[in-house]
Order: C-alpha cells, then structure tokens, then sequence
C-alpha cells in the first residue's frame, strides 16, 4: 500500500510537469521538497564596547568543576555551561567558554579575556567585580536522613560527616568541636557514613552536597545551615554599567521564566529553598586552626570532578 501511494504521487508530479511550463514544473517540485526552515537569528541586545567581541558573550569558566562544568563526549557540561548558555541566548549572543581555573575569574574581567565570569561566590568577592544575583542559592548545609529535623547542638556531640580539609568541616570544628567531624576522603563517603549509621549528618556546600547525594542515590534532606547563606554569582567588571544591567535583566527573566528551575533539577534533581533552614549559631567551640587560616583554606570557591572520585576544592 505504501509503494502504490508513493507510485501515485510521483506519477501526479511528473503529469503536472508535462502539462505545465518548465517554470510552472520548477514551481510544483518546490512544493513537493521545500527547503528546510532556517529560525530567524536573535537580535543582540549587547555590542561592543559593552562586550568585547561583538555577537559573542565570552564567558570564564573553570572547565575542571562538576558539576558547574566539566566534559561529556569532549564537549563541555555542567550546571554553569547551561546558565552561561540560556543567558547568551538571551541576549541574542553566541557563546564562548573561556577555561580559567579554580583562580583565575577576576584576572580574565580586568584583562578583557572575558565578559562575564561564572560561579564567583558572595562568600569571597574580589576587587574590581560586580556580582549579580545568585543563580544558585548554598553555603556550608547540614544534611540529615528524611524526617530527621533535629538541629544538633554542641552539648549533644553529634557526628557530621566531611570531606577533609574542607571549608565544611572547617565550619563543623568551629561549631561543634574537632570530636563531632567524621572525616572522609569525599562526599560519596560522607553520604555513605550517614547512610550506614556511622554519622548522624553530612555538613556539604548546598550545591555539591546535593548534587553528590543525587548522583549517588543518596536520600537526604538539608535541613540547617551552618553559615549564612551565600550564592553562586556572575561577576562582570564593575566598571562595566551596561552589562551589569543586561545581566540583571537577563537573569530575572530566566528565573521568572522557570529556566534556572529546570537547570537546578537537571543537575540537583530538585531546587532547594534555603531561605527557609536555620542558621546554626556559634557555639563557642575553638578550632585547632586560626581564623585567617580558615579564612585562606576557604579562598577557592570552585568544585571538582573529584566530587565524584576525591576531593573537593575547599568546600
């Protein structure tokens, strides 16, 4: 039956060819095989000297940072890619991913190597940037089993979870004492504790804690804060008025639009409202490092593909 229809339509063309001129037969082939559709390209809302290279946003990036970003394929991926993506499709722009390292975002802004930087944390501005909303909410989070939402306090000795030498169990020592850290060589262990009974919480940033406990099938709920909350940020010159404004614009639209929900769930498997925990208040607790140590270790605001195999970077 499919042959004999194909038959039949290719027998009506070739009729209508020969009893029509050769431009009448060029006119029915064009509607037999129209060309493909081609989208009309978005119009920039951004040129040069706003941006550096006009019709592209050259965005910095630590390439080595799951899962901000990381590789799949030999092409890069992670929770940053995709929100350094959706912005410069919003701002009808091509986009370039500029590799930068874990410390090298505020040295690309003021050199020109790149327009916006991705994932410059509240917790640790640097000179000469401007910092935008947080597209991700975190800071150091407690985690416990679902339906557990005892917070601890220091008198009751709790057992926190941590990767070592991390800017978490840092915080864990400041608050409840070095005798409450359970150390662990990564987050995959630290939710393993938990999940075994050798520990009563995971102390994690919100973001790697959770994306750690999803990619591990780990179930767990955050349920305090052992900081303030802070925020994964786009830093722009703060020189730079108008892009600072496009920047604004654009990442509102993407949060009310639901974009940065969708992006959350994607890498999270869920958005997290951490507007809504407690913040665990100092205990007065000594830790057995200095404050500006604490404050040096914790200087690194980047993640690592080695929360999946090793460590984290300071957090």
């Amino acid at each position: 039956m499919m042959k004999r229809r194909f038959v039949g339509a290719f027998v009506l063309a070739l009729t209508l060819c020969a009893a029509m001129a050769l431009s009448g037969c060029a006119q029915v082939q064009s509607i037999l095989q129209p060309e493909a559709y081609e989208p009309e390209a978005p119009t920039p809302t951004v040129d040069t000297p706003t941006i550096g290279q006009s019709g592209t946003l050259r965005v910095a990036i630590d390439a080595d940072d799951v899962p901000f970003a990381g590789a799949s394929d030999g092409k890069p991926v992670g929770y940053n890619v995709d929100v350094a993506a959706a912005l410069a499709s919003k701002l009808g722009l091509k986009l370039e991913l500029v590799d930068v390292g874990d410390s090298g975002a505020a040295e690309a802004l003021s050199s020109g190597k790149a327009d916006i930087a991705m994932g410059m944390a509240t917790s640790n501005p640097a000179d000469g940037v401007w910092l935008s909303a947080p597209y991700a909410k975190s800071g150091v989070t407690l985690f416990a089993k679902p339906g557990s939402t005892t917070v601890p306090t220091a008198d009751s000795s709790p057992s926190i979870a941590a990767q070592v030498s991390s800017r978490s169990a840092w915080a864990v020592e400041n608050l409840f004492g070095e005798a409450s850290v359970v150390a662990a060589t990564n987050l995959q262990s630290a939710f393993s504790s938990l999940s075994n009974g050798d520990a009563d919480y995971v102390a994690a940033d919100a973001v790697i804690g959770t994306y750690a406990a999803h990619t591990s099938k780990v179930d767990v709920a955050p349920i305090a804060m052992l900081e303030e909350p802070s925020g994964y940020c786009i830093g722009v010159p703060s020189s730079n008025a108008n892009l600072q404004s496009a920047v604004t614009d654009a990442l509102s639209s993407l949060d009310s639009g639901g974009v940065l929900g969708l992006i959350s769930n994607k890498w999270l498997g869920s958005t997290t409202d951490l507007s809504s925990l407690p913040v665990v208040a100092s205990t007065g607790a000594k830790s057995t490092k200095s404050n500006e140590a604490l404050l040096n270790d914790s200087a690194s605001t980047a993640g690592s593909n080695a929360v999946i195999q090793g460590q984290t970077k300071g957090r």
